[in-house]
């Protein structure tokens, strides 16, 4: 049998927001650190997330209404919030099918919901929104810290570095955690595509 080999990487899109072409590889869970409005009235809304690299999810008006439909209009109570976004390939903009960023499932809602959202003008459609049990991050040990900066120093190749990549994921850390493991692996991920 062979090895795993995720090149889900390498179809990133080159931008300054999370993108519909992000989620081709699969749906994709979002812990909320902070929500910023901005003056840009295309999308006034910028919601970073853990791990986001720079690059913020900017919900176009349908999914803002549903935010605000499901968890208030106070945005400062959305952060530590987790939300499963998916790739729509569906959505159009004008007369062209372009895909676009939809909402699965939400947090900190008692139960799945029904809402009714515009897709273009005169045109409106209901969505199931699904209530998501909040995944719980966990905090890195320092014994855990201590086996990821080896095994980092030790992978000579890039699929010895993923394997490193996929057992930091799998430890569902926070924030924090991520913050003490995340420089050291960025540098080797950099030494090692020289």
């Amino acid at each position: 049998m062979s090895e795993e080999i995720n090149i889900s990487h390498t179809i990133v899109a080159k931008s300054d927001q999370l993108n519909y072409t992000d989620l081709v590889a699969g749906d994709k869970l979002i812990t909320i650190t902070n929500v910023k409005v901005v003056n840009d009235p295309q999308q006034p809304v910028w919601i970073y997330y853990d791990g986001d690299n720079g690059k913020p999810w900017k919900p176009c008006l349908s999914y803002r209404r549903v935010l605000i439909e499901c968890w208030g209009v106070n945005a400062a109570q959305y952060i530590g919030r987790q939300i499963l976004l998916f790739g729509d390939s569906s959505v159009e903009f004008g007369k062209e099918q372009v895909g676009g960023i939809r909402i699965k499932a939400l947090s900190h809602i008692d139960a799945d919901k029904t809402i009714i959202i515009t897709i273009k003008r005169g045109v409106r459609r209901k969505i199931l929104i699904k209530a998501l049990e909040a995944k719980k991050l966990n905090k890195i040990t320092d014994e855990q810290l201590d086996d990821l900066k080896q095994a980092i120093a030790e992978a000579k190749t890039m699929p010895e570095l993923q394997k490193v990549a996929a057992k930091i994921k799998a430890l569902d850390l926070d924030a924090e955690s991520k913050s003490k493991v995340m420089p050291i692996y960025q540098e080797k991920l950099t030494e090692l595509k020289k």
